[in-house]
């Protein structure tokens, strides 16, 4: 085997292929978004039932309800996080510094846009509020409605619009019986009619 100094070189036999991939509507759920109404920072929930101090503004967009429910999709856990009127949603287990609890689990999102065909990236925006606040968004310019100052803080993650998971982009990781490691490419099927234009 060829090595590089003390770094063995492992070579790869690695073919591609072009497929196709669907996932089932019952795969994925809703997420509802809340304003706090005196405060100003995000709230999402599974439901759409609002407490007393929410107001209900409309469904973010979609995650899926486990790490299998694409596959060839490395999805991400989407964790909520509390603390005194306050609320933060990671990526996985990372918990904030301070005194947060551990909140909800959301499901399973994108790590990026386009990734799977996640078309809804999530924006965060840290605003001032009596301490800072967080804020998310589907648009950018809804934070300019605040009225309050903000920071713009990064695109933790992106979520489905419903039925955008019916055709989507992918890999697929299939082991041979001659213990060959084969990765497959995965696209959506293009139709017909737009060759045709």
């Amino acid at each position: 085997m060829p090595t590089i100094g003390r770094c063995t070189l492992l070579l790869a036999l690695v073919t591609a292929e072009l497929i196709s991939l669907s996932a089932n509507a019952e795969e994925f759920m809703p997420i509802h978004r809340f304003i706090h109404r005196t405060m100003g920072y995000t709230i999402l929930k599974k439901t759409n039932q609002a407490n007393r101090d929410e107001k209900y503004i409309d469904i973010i967009g979609y995650t899926a309800k486990s790490p299998n429910s694409m596959p060839g999709c490395n999805l991400v856990k989407i964790v909520e996080w509390t603390a005194w009127h306050n609320r933060k949603y990671t990526v996985g287990e990372n918990k904030p510094n301070g005194p947060w609890k551990r909140g909800d689990d959301l499901g399973y999102a994108a790590p990026y846009e386009k990734v799977c065909k996640a078309g809804i990236p999530i924006y965060l925006y840290e605003v001032d509020r009596w301490g800072k606040r967080f804020f998310y968004t589907p648009k950018q310019t809804e934070v300019n409605l605040l009225l309050l100052s903000h920071e713009f803080q990064g695109q933790p993650f992106s979520l489905w619009a419903k039925d955008q998971w019916s055709e989507y982009a992918g890999t697929k990781r299939n082991e041979g019986g001659d213990n060959k490691y084969i990765v497959r490419l995965v696209r959506p099927k293009i139709d017909d009619d737009f060759l045709d234009k």
